[in-house]
């Protein structure tokens, strides 16, 4: 629950608490935004991803820091940050 609070306020509105609950996740961002290319390997189940890789997604996808939403729409913000993505059904 703090983790989903500390993701939705500024980092300037953190407590200790969500700074820390929201560490892990700070880091595999960090990790996104340092790296030149990504290269995901996943197999498919019953159609879909693993629920591993939707959370990282769901961690990784930060407003303001991997996307901006606003009122003209949503836009990414990794530049030209290049994802391969190797599938097994």
């Amino acid at each position: 629950m703090l983790e989903t609070a500390a993701i939705s306020i500024p980092k300037a509105d953190h407590t200790p608490e969500m700074r820390a609950a929201i560490a892990p996740s700070d880091a595999l961002v960090a990790r996104v935004l340092a790296a030149d290319a990504m290269v995901i390997g996943t197999p498919i189940y019953n159609f879909g991803m693993p629920s591993t890789l939707k959370a990282f997604f769901d961690h990784v996808s930060r407003n303001g820091v991997t996307f901006l939403a606003d009122e003209t729409g949503m836009s990414g913000l990794l530049g030209d940050k290049r994802v391969v993505v190797l599938s097994a059904a």
